[in-house]
């Protein structure tokens, strides 16, 4: 009964562990296309539909058809062949949109804020990212307040679904509530589950013992 029981335990850490494999391991790459690749940024849609923003380090290669590839490289509707393990896990996008929108505040290397309709919000600015303004190309480190820019927000949330062509700088909500791909949730979950049952089985044990040692 003991072996069993067990068994039973070690079953349901191994289920747990394949489980967050597959929420957002590098495989969840695989088969997957590319919704827009901007500076080192990349946005794919893996096959179950989820929006996966990825920070790609220099010098990363994907598989597609053509053999490896670089960022720069990828076109958007290529599909991925590969898993993707760029040492980071990806941010789950809700809601993509596209704004033209003033600059309430640039700071390099990586972040501004933006005047929205709801108000201002942070983003973080891919690197190298060139903003357009008044027709010229301008680095994050000039911008200045109330220039207008035209970007595309990856944005948590709720949203539709659709992936409208890229306009403008690629921006990505700075917000922590923007939830990771690869969340160390389900790990916690199965971990504490896994506990409990050890704890049933040890009592089961010393119940057993003690009967017979009566």
């Amino acid at each position: 009964m003991k072996k069993l029981l067990l068994g039973a335990v070690m079953g349901l850490f191994a289920f747990g562990a394949c489980g967050v494999a597959r929420a957002g391991g590098p495989e969840a790459a695989i088969g997957a296309t590319v919704v827009y690749a901007s500076g080192n940024d990349l946005l794919i849609k893996a096959t179950d539909g989820r929006l996966l923003n990825y920070t790609v380090p220099a010098g990363y290669q994907f598989t597609i058809d053509g053999g490896k590839v670089g960022l720069k490289e990828l076109k958007p509707g290529a599909v991925l062949k590969g898993p993707v393990a760029t040492g980071s896990e990806p941010l789950v996008i809700g809601h993509i949109e596209t704004v033209k929108a003033k600059v309430y505040a640039a700071r390099p290397p990586d972040t501004v804020t933006l005047i929205l309709s709801d108000g201002s919000q942070d983003f973080t600015v891919p690197a190298g990212t060139m903003f357009s303004v008044n027709g010229a190309s301008v680095s994050l480190g000039g911008l200045k307040r109330n220039d207008e820019v035209e970007a595309t927000l990856l944005m948590a949330g709720k949203g539709d679904g659709s992936t409208p062509a890229q306009k403008g700088a690629l921006l990505v909500e700075k917000s922590e509530d923007l939830p990771q791909a690869g969340s160390m949730l389900p790990t916690f979950v199965v971990a504490g589950f896994g506990m409990v049952m050890v704890g049933m089985v040890m009592m089961f044990v010393a119940r057993k013992t003690n009967r017979y040692s009566a």
